[in-house]
């Protein structure tokens, strides 16, 4: 089985078919499939699918969340549901007026999406425990998104967090 790696950058998205030992995927997790879609284009149109999500997220486009977020939505492990997926990401951004989901990397196969998100912006007050008071940070979420129904329904998401701190040295 062949995987899909998309890379993206400001505005763009490129997908690319690979040969790519595929992630391990759990059979109960399988979205519906489209019996006219073969496994390439089923994922092409998982890695097409998160883009639009991306896309939501920097317009901060709320009302649509609900298109690419299943109603109950797990997020590391806590059950937030749409609404709380929805307040969530609102904090995010109160925390982080800039704040600009640019995914450097994506593979997706029919029910997982990888991903490594890069972020430079400047988020006023503490930021993760860190007090950065506007101060500019890059840094690096690495997110993994089970789909259900062509839905994220679960997110696993990691920060480095001692790459913020290592920034705010002096």
């Amino acid at each position: 089985m062949a995987g899909v790696i998309a890379q993206a950058g400001f505005g763009s998205f490129v997908l690319a078919v690979t040969d790519a030992k595929p992630l391990q995927v759990h059979r109960e997790h399988w979205q519906q499939e489209d019996p006219t879609m073969n496994e390439s284009s089923q994922q092409t149109a998982t890695a097409s699918m998160y883009a639009r999500y991306i896309a939501c997220l920097n317009r901060r486009a709320w009302s649509e969340l609900g298109e690419f977020v299943a109603a109950d939505v797990v997020h590391n492990g806590r059950m937030l549901g749409v609404d709380g997926y929805r307040a969530m990401l609102e904090g995010n951004f109160r925390d982080i007026p800039d704040l600009y989901f640019n995914a450097d990397l994506v593979v997706a196969d029919e029910s997982h999406v990888a991903s490594r998100l890069r972020f430079d912006c400047t988020p006023i007050g503490q930021f993760m425990g860190v007090p950065v008071n506007g101060r500019r940070v890059v840094f690096y979420e690495h997110a993994f998104y089970t789909l259900r129904a062509g839905k994220i329904a679960e997110v696993l998401s990691v920060i480095d967090k001692a790459a913020v701190e290592a920034l705010m040295r002096p």
